[in-house]
């Protein structure tokens, strides 16, 4: 027969009172957990900090050790962002106020209370629940106070959660070493590149500046940005995106010059300035009608270098080495034209080139296919947790073997 039920406001306190540490010194370190410091895979707290209590004490969410966190926020419901606090500093910890905190009484388990919130079946019927406005809506604490949660005896939640946490062990392994190659992966084709262009002295290739192989360095046009086809697309830094751009998504803008900042197929554009500095696109299946934004700089090469070779330069270590030492700013660092353009890169005949392009863009495609491999592979191990939680939550509330 199927468990009782109760609901999990008779079960547990939720979002406890901070009156509870209203005789403890200001002076008493504590832990403290900002929502970045739980790990949405793991679902555990990792590198969280510590402050003192008079930190803290006002503005945020109070929670002692072996009470769950649960984010009711909208961005964090997908991943579900949840877990046990342990190992606090002094048992207690505070942490961003879009926790809901749920304390276990002494009919219930926190492994029992976490994986029920774990459950994606928990958080899609929360946000059906949810209140606000669109993009910043949570989970409302009437939600947790009246959810019905399957309550059998103390000694059944902690066989079911042993079975649970010991499938989640394997899979969690399986995530590691998923990681790691993941890691080995990223490395393949810097890897590659370093190994040509550091041979190059012993090639007997000779070293050419930047702007002895490119025409002069342009800067991108300044523009509002439209989704009105008001003239030519604008081009942004925040248009490319893993190192492809939607070309139907990117926005149109009004300019009179087309034809100084036009982007044609060879053609590469450079972040000048942000969190992408640096980092270079090449201009490959460009429609008609496009420029580019002020935030890029174009390079176009000449006769004496491929397009794409130059891309795969642009790509290792030996030219990161050299853009980082030209970076100039320190809040926010950029990479100027004059500094590009002092670049040094090995240059062999292009026959050699096109040799090495087609080399390096058959490795880029298997990184490519691997790298989406893992990605799929990541889903399908938290589809798995999510299986096990289903089938461990339903019906009766047995677990049958699954084998990882």
């Amino acid at each position: 027969m199927p468990y009782p039920t109760k609901k999990l406001g008779e079960v547990a306190i939720l979002n406890p009172k901070k009156s509870e540490m209203k005789e403890f010194s200001d002076d008493i370190e504590v832990t403290f957990v900002p929502m970045s410091a739980v790990n949405e895979f793991s679902q555990s707290i990792a590198s969280p900090e510590v402050r003192r209590l008079g930190e803290v004490r006002k503005g945020y969410t109070y929670f002692r050790n072996s009470d769950v966190l649960f984010a009711k926020i909208t961005p964090c419901m997908e991943n579900g962002k949840v877990a046990i606090a342990r190992d606090l500093k002094n048992g207690v910890g505070f942490g961003s106020t879009e926790f809901h905190v749920i304390r276990p009484t002494s009919e219930i388990t926190s492994e029992w209370i976490f994986h029920i919130v774990a459950n994606i079946a928990f958080r899609k019927e929360a946000e059906t629940r949810m209140q606000g406005a669109a993009g910043q809506r949570r989970v409302p604490i009437s939600f947790l106070v009246e959810y019905k949660i399957p309550l059998p005896p103390i000694a059944e939640q902690r066989r079911i959660v042993a079975r649970i946490e010991k499938q989640f062990a394997k899979i969690d392994e399986a995530a590691r070493l998923r990681a790691e190659s993941e890691v080995a992966t990223a490395q393949l084709l810097p890897a590659a590149l370093h190994e040509i262009f550091s041979s190059a002295e012993s090639k007997g290739w000779g070293i050419e500046k930047i702007e002895d192989i490119c025409e002069h360095p342009q800067y991108g046009f300044t523009a509002s940005a439209s989704r009105k086809a008001v003239g030519p697309r604008l081009l942004r830094i925040t248009d490319i995106q893993n190192g492809k751009v939607n070309w139907e998504t990117v926005p149109y803008c009004i300019c009179p010059t087309v034809e100084k900042y036009e982007l044609r197929a060879g053609d590469l554009v450079f972040a000048r300035t942000g969190a992408t500095v640096g980092k270079s696109f090449l201009i490959v299946d460009v429609p008609k009608d496009v420029i580019f934004a002020s935030y890029l700089i174009r390079l176009r090469a000449r006769e004496k270098i491929m397009p794409e070779f130059l891309y795969f330069f642009f790509q290792s270590p030996d030219y990161w080495y050299q853009i980082t030492m030209g970076q100039v700013g320190m809040a926010q660092p950029n990479v100027n034209g004059t500094k590009l353009v002092q670049i040094k890169i090995p240059l062999p005949l292009l026959a050699e080139q096109e040799k090495i392009v087609k080399k390096l863009d058959a490795l880029s495609g298997k990184v490519r296919a691997l790298q989406e491999l893992q990605s799929s592979q990541s889903a399908d191990l938290k589809a798995l947790k999510q299986s096990i939680l289903h089938e461990a939550f339903s019906g009766e509330v047995e677990l049958s073997l699954i084998h990882i």
